[in-house]
């Protein structure tokens, strides 16, 4: 039987390692408020709109799907370093990547036709327009996006939580330097979005890869692809769509109230797009902690600690 210590140790040690990836939902929500706010002061329901449903198309395309299918990496992976076999590790991070690349292929022709959607669901032509300069703008932003989040999800399954809050608190500074400028020194308006978002991913991207490759925080699980690399990606697909499939469709729900949204008048539109731009902080916490309990329990399974 274990001491009522064990369980308080173990409270700390769940508290500190979730709170990095907290600050991380926080810093990401938090720059999607920011450009909501520099957008504010030019007084344009149609661009507050346009950047409020943009956001939340980014945040389906990207930001849920990696949410959903990095859970499932998280937890193979995790089994797969609390057994020590560091291989394996590496090898799920390779399929991961494959997997949510491919996945990534249809939201990406969602971004890119955003506007014929938006049009086609009662949003007027001026918005639809912006709506779409920005998201297909903002394409290279969420590949960068998900070579981040994949990294970090392997990095959190090997029980590394801090490098990727650091460098996301270093590319929100960007960003917010980034956006003031363009924003209020261009008339970019949702291209400022487009070019920040990008900058800021792309900078996530590269840190916590060079982070990776100088610090090797675990030997031997962070090599180049190889054959085995390509073998059973349907069975890790299979895995992580039903661990992530229920985050997945919450999202989406929120995308359906959009698409319905189209038939408010532009004033309407705009209220509703701070609101659910606010409300998605909430998610902060919980998916934080998912993502933890999801690392610590894979590898005490991993190591036969049950």
């Amino acid at each position: 039987i274990e001491k009522p210590n064990s369980y308080i140790d173990a409270l700390k040690s769940l508290f500190f390692s979730t709170v990095p990836l907290v600050i991380i939902y926080l810093a990401i929500f938090s720059t999607r408020n920011l450009s909501l706010h520099f957008i504010k002061e030019k007084n344009n329901s149609s661009l507050t709109s346009a950047i409020g449903v943009g956001n939340t198309l980014l945040n389906v395309v990207g930001l849920s799907v990696f949410m959903s299918l990095n859970a499932g990496l998280i937890s193979r992976s995790a089994q797969a370093f609390g057994a020590k076999n560091y291989p394996l590790v590496g090898l799920y991070l390779h399929r991961a990547l494959i997997i949510n690349a491919i996945a990534l292929i249809p939201g990406v022709c969602l971004l890119f036709w955003a506007d014929k959607v938006c049009i086609w669901v009662g949003f007027d032509e001026l918005t639809a327009y912006n709506i779409q300069k920005m998201t297909s703008g903002c394409i290279i932003g969420i590949y960068a996006m998900m070579i981040y989040h994949t990294l970090t999800s392997y990095l959190y399954s090997c029980d590394i939580f801090h490098p990727s809050s650091i460098v996301l608190i270093t590319s929100s500074v960007v960003f917010a330097i980034l956006s003031w400028i363009l924003f209020n020194k261009t008339d970019m308006d949702v291209y400022a979005v487009a070019i920040s978002f990008n900058v800021m991913n792309i900078l996530n991207a590269l840190l916590i890869f060079l982070y990776i490759v100088i610090k090797k925080p675990v030997p031997g699980t962070f090599f180049w692809f190889k054959r085995q690399s390509f073998k059973d990606l349907w069975g890790l697909f299979t895995h992580e769509f039903l661990v992530g499939s229920m985050v997945f469709l919450e999202w989406i729900s929120y995308e359906i109230i959009y698409l319905f949204a189209g038939k408010l008048t532009l004033t309407e539109l705009s209220s509703l797009t701070i609101v659910f731009t606010n409300f998605q902080t909430l998610y902060a916490v919980p998916v934080s902690l998912a993502d933890t309990v999801l690392a610590f329990v894979g590898n005490a399974m991993g190591g036969g600690d049950i």
